[in-house]
């Protein structure tokens, strides 16, 4: 698999899909996700993404499912796999 960027490819499509909700002037469930360290801090219900583990991430099983995002169209099969895979690898700040 190639290297996933959380900068250059994860950010992107967090700040289009996700921020509205989780990091503008509102942050539902206390996730913020403006950043990678409020990314990493998680929500009011704990962690949401779990380095090395995308089916153990709370993130990436609401983006598979289609539960998030609530509002706006849902995610590309590209950027879930992208998002999966970036959590595979570590989900590391790159």
């Amino acid at each position: 698999t190639s290297s996933v960027s959380f900068a250059n490819d994860v950010m992107p499509v967090i700040k289009n899909s996700c921020v509205g909700c989780h990091g503008g002037d509102q942050t539902k469930a206390g996730l913020d996700l403006k950043t990678y360290d409020s990314l990493v801090a998680g929500s009011f219900n704990g962690a949401v993404i779990v380095p090395g583990d995308p089916a153990g991430s709370v993130l990436v099983q609401f983006v598979t499912e289609g539960k998030m995002p609530k509002r706006g169209p849902k995610l590309t099969s590209e950027q879930v796999r992208m998002i999966s895979d970036w959590v595979a690898a570590g989900a590391l700040n790159n």
